[in-house]
């Protein structure tokens, strides 16, 4: 009974670890690549270059929602349309970032802040119709 709880629990840790199952409420994003050089010796080194992709994750604070992106690569532009905030990277070649949020959202007082690979996105839940993500799309503000 131990042995079986010990090696679930080792299972799921390497899942984890290995990026074989996602993060709750988020996506996680991994690539591997490789890169062949010559190395200094007679033969071919083989490096293993890893690249993890962006950490997202979603936090309700009553009538805030709060997205954390970590590991993000580049000054994002983000974007509310309808019920979904995109996030996308300057650097050629990266897709964007989807994720859907429950509600309208106030584009006039969602803002973001980028520091150090961190993206905080703020968004504020509309009061006023006028304002609301469902009727008009906006690029959000840096604060």
């Amino acid at each position: 009974m131990i042995d079986d709880d010990f090696d679930k629990m080792i299972r799921q840790m390497f899942e984890q670890f290995f990026g074989g199952t996602s993060a709750p409420n988020g996506v996680r994003s991994n690539t591997v690549r490789f890169r062949v050089s010559k190395g200094s010796g007679s033969g071919m080194n083989e490096q293993a270059e890893t690249e993890t992709g962006p950490f997202l994750e979603k936090i309700e604070l009553g009538d805030e929602l709060l997205i954390v992106v970590d590991s993000f690569v580049g000054e994002p532009v983000v974007k509310i349309e309808g019920r979904e905030v995109i996030i996308s990277s300057p650097i050629e070649n990266r897709p964007d970032l989807k994720t859907d949020i429950p509600w309208a959202a106030d584009v006039e007082k969602s803002v973001y802040s980028y520091r150090n690979g961190v993206l905080e996105i703020k968004i504020v839940k509309s009061e006023d119709p006028d304002n609301s993500s469902d009727i008009k799309e906006a690029y959000l503000d840096q604060e």
